[in-house]
């Protein structure tokens, strides 16, 4: 049986962590309307010029796997990938 102290330590950090769950609401954003277009114009482009080596799930074919390649995992905002998307790579 837990003594008074441990009980209040298991108290106090259960309401701890209870208070701080609520405190930050996660819930999923709806996209804009601006942000569907943007998908879908990328998806399209996508499909026209890149899944041809890069497979339509991005696992790759004879391009690299977009999923697991380390410029993408590193990547912020774009500043990775990006020159390599719009200059190629030798």
């Amino acid at each position: 049986m837990l003594n008074k102290f441990a009980f209040g330590l298991v108290l106090f950090l259960g309401l701890g962590l209870t208070a701080r769950a609520q405190q930050y609401p996660v819930y999923q954003k709806q996209p804009t309307p601006e942000q569907q277009a943007s998908r879908q114009r990328g998806e399209q482009l996508y499909k026209q010029d890149c899944a041809v080596c890069h497979a339509d799930n991005l696992t790759g074919g004879r391009g690299a796997d977009l999923i697991r390649s380390v410029l993408v995992r590193h990547d912020k905002d774009g500043d990775q990938i990006g020159p390599v998307v719009t200059a190629g790579r030798p």
